[in-house]
């Protein structure tokens, strides 16, 4: 339920508001509701897509890659959800461990992963990877808007969005052709 204080304030946000904001200054807006107030002032009779969190942190993941972040809108994105098989995701974490760890601290992982499969195996949870498909206009370092494509992946162990953060998701940008 809303408070008459929280109204009053969504009321002066939208009156404070330009006329012609554009989507970037309401995703400025850090306050769930009065955002949600801005497009709908802004932008009405649009659809604009919420972002749950592995949305959001691939975008704040994108963000921090590009030459002007601030000038980053959000176009379109495909969203997937795909259980993996413990197998695979097993090899994965195991060249994952390979890669990013020295022999020591290497034992150590493997020993964790050998905990967390045998807590899967006993809760049965499978590890999900959910993969966002996000098209998006950036201006290059010149000033130059540009549209691109991200496709950007998050693996969870137990099938939950709970553990997602911009450091936890991985990346590939393309421009569009």
């Amino acid at each position: 339920m809303v408070s008459v204080a929280r109204l009053v304030q969504l009321a002066c946000l939208l009156a404070a508001t330009p006329a012609h904001a554009d989507a970037g200054q309401c995703r400025a807006i850090s306050d769930n509701l009065m955002r949600l107030a801005c497009y709908d002032r802004h932008f009405p009779g649009q659809t604009i897509q919420p972002a749950g969190p592995v949305t959001a942190a691939c975008e704040e993941a994108l963000s921090a890659r590009l030459k002007a972040p601030a000038t980053y809108i959000r176009i379109g994105i495909d969203e997937s959800r795909v259980e993996i098989p413990l197998p695979q995701w097993t090899d994965s974490r195991l060249y994952h461990i390979r890669d990013n760890f020295d022999a020591d601290a290497a034992v150590l992982e493997r020993q964790k992963l050998s905990d967390q499969i045998e807590e899967m195996r006993l809760s049965g949870d499978l590890p999900v990877k959910f993969s966002r498909r996000i098209t998006y206009d950036a201006s290059n370092a010149m000033g130059v808007p540009l549209r691109a494509t991200a496709h950007c992946i998050y693996e969870s162990s137990d099938g939950s969005e709970a553990g997602v953060s911009a450091d936890r998701v991985t990346i590939d940008m393309a421009p569009e052709e």
